[in-house]
């Protein structure tokens, strides 16, 4: 069944408008007609089963038959990552999407290769946003992940609280990491984000800034990973021990 989004607001009423690049997509691509039945995301759990009621030119409007709602899971998984070229930034927003990410932390580390003006942020988070909901239609994810705008690590370690256990990918030699899914087993019920480094690694501060908190350094093998790689690969992990932990506390 061929899925669309539609935000939170514009969706509560039982006939609605489906957004207008969609309705395009739905038109003029799929050649969806009258009486075709869709799926509606909202993005914020809501899983809509409807039929388009009308459509014309640029314009369709669909009617709910069925409304579903699922909770989201706990413990969620969260993503922190430097800002990267647009093509890695791209797959790994991707990736980390269809991998069951609910929050993403963008960091602005000390040798990230891309920056980004402040008067720029609003625009690039706009098209990031898109990039996430392409993607959750894809995969049929029914949470989007939140983005926040970048930070230093400092701050974005300050914003996860207590509600979050960072693990991340070391590459220090002053630092004894621990495998992956043992330090997954060692957390209790937080939430698990998973900290990639810049192209460069963390500087030797950054370090310092990750062991004063109670973030982890885990091992990921014995080579150096690209950034897009180490967020794929860990994100895999943690995401088959959350699943395998929540199945077995069913």
């Amino acid at each position: 069944m061929h899925r669309f989004y539609v935000p939170p607001l514009d969706c509560q009423k039982d006939e609605f408008e489906l957004r207008a690049q969609d309705a395009r997509h739905a038109l003029n691509v799929l050649r969806l007609v009258d009486g075709n039945e869709v799926e509606v995301l909202n993005g914020r759990g809501d899983v809509l089963r409807a039929r388009i009621l009308a459509s014309s030119r640029r314009c369709v409007t669909v009617k709910v038959e069925s409304r579903i709602h699922r909770p989201a899971d706990k413990p969620a998984l969260g993503l922190a990552l430097p800002l990267l070229k647009p093509k890695a930034m791209d797959w790994s927003l991707q990736k980390a999407t269809e991998l069951g990410v609910r929050h993403i932390w963008l960091i602005d580390a000390e040798r990230s290769v891309v920056r980004w003006s402040i008067k720029d942020h609003a625009s690039k988070l706009d098209k990031l946003n898109t990039l996430l909901i392409e993607s959750m239609k894809q995969c049929g994810a029914v949470w989007k992940p939140q983005v926040s705008r970048p930070m230093p690590l400092p701050d974005c370690l300050d914003t996860m609280g207590d509600q979050w256990s960072c693990l991340f990918g070391n590459l220090n030699p002053d630092i004894e990491p621990t495998a992956i899914w043992k330090a997954a087993e060692t957390i209790d019920l937080q939430s698990i984000c998973w900290c990639v480094g810049p192209e460069g690694d963390f500087t030797p501060e950054e370090y310092q800034t990750l062991n004063a908190s109670s973030a982890r350094a885990v091992d990921l093998g014995p080579l150096v990973l690209r950034a897009e790689t180490a967020v794929a690969c860990g994100l895999s992990v943690l995401g088959q021990w959350i699943h395998f932990r929540r199945q077995t506390e069913a």
